[in-house]
């Protein structure tokens, strides 16, 4: 089997598995209001650097992982981000380690073709 084609399998278990991968369960829906449970490596972190002192602050950065053939089983498309206010956005939602969940709406989505993977960047989001 290609390097890449086991790669992109590999992911079901480094990416999606709960028990022993990052694999954290969400629920991602598109602005159509269409939805899927799923596995996620996601992020949260309240540290950031500030580019222009490189010192470090307090902010917010969230991001997730999703496998690009799991929201293809799931009949989902790419997330992306909806820079209409009077449109909805795609939203990812997930709890933290500690059960505090929250929803979070996609504010940037760069696909990898290569390994099947999109990596998003989320932002809080109260509909």
């Amino acid at each position: 089997m290609n390097i890449r084609a086991l790669a992109e399998r590999d992911l079901a278990t480094t990416l999606e598995d709960g028990e022993y991968g990052f694999g954290w369960p969400a629920v991602i829906t598109d602005p159509e209001g269409n939805f899927g449970c799923l596995s996620i490596q996601a992020n949260d972190i309240s540290a950031l650097i500030d580019p222009d002192t490189g010192q470090m602050v307090s902010g917010k950065s969230i991001g997730v992982v999703i496998r690009i053939r799991t929201l293809q089983e799931k009949c989902l498309g790419i997330p992306r981000n909806v820079s209409k206010r009077s449109e909805k956005p795609w939203t990812v939602e997930f709890t933290d380690v500690l059960g505090a969940s929250g929803a979070c709406k996609v504010i940037s989505a760069d696909p990898d073709y290569v390994l099947g993977v999109v990596s998003c960047k989320l932002e809080v989001y109260a509909p």
